[in-house]
């Protein structure tokens, strides 16, 4: 039991690993989405040389040495890199030479399509970034609920 008597459930893994969800499965169908600032989806217009830049960056590795934990390329084929806020040191899109957009560090953080982010582009990507993605806090949440002997179904999405 916890500081308050609770029993404290540690949820068994929901999926496992065979099953995770690609970068690809996320949001390849968003590389054909026309720009949307209705949708969160505006491509980040970058130069030719910063293209080129980002381009030569290995799947996992950073654009920079001495920020190995930001500007870094997803993984298509695997999970994501850990999508946070990071001070404007985005993630570069695993299959164009950009960073990827608000809609796609949503769809990497578990958000639906249709929970819409306000403000600037860097405000609507702290929301994002500083987020616990839904999945996530849907599975906290259900586990703080069976701790508290709360009658609910555990299998209701």
């Amino acid at each position: 039991a916890n500081r308050i008597g609770a029993t404290n459930f540690h949820p068994a893994p929901m999926i496992e690993p065979a099953s995770y969800v690609t970068t690809q499965e996320a949001i390849e169908d968003l590389l054909t989405v026309t720009d949307s600032k209705s949708f969160n989806h505006v491509r980040t217009k970058h130069s030719d040389d910063m293209k080129r830049r980002l381009a030569n960056v290995e799947e996992g590795r950073s654009l920079y040495d001495n920020y190995s934990d930001s500007w870094k390329k997803c993984p298509w084929n695997d999970a994501s890199c850990t999508i946070k806020e990071n001070h404007g040191g985005v993630n570069i899109h695993p299959k164009d030479a950009r960073v990827i957009t608000v809609r796609e560090m949503a769809r990497l953080q578990s958000f639906p399509d249709d929970f819409i982010f306000e403000g600037s582009k860097g405000k609507q990507m702290v929301q994002i970034g500083n987020a616990v993605p839904p999945l996530l806090a849907k599975a906290i949440g259900l586990a703080i609920l069976k701790s508290r002997n709360t009658s609910i179904d555990l299998n209701k999405s």
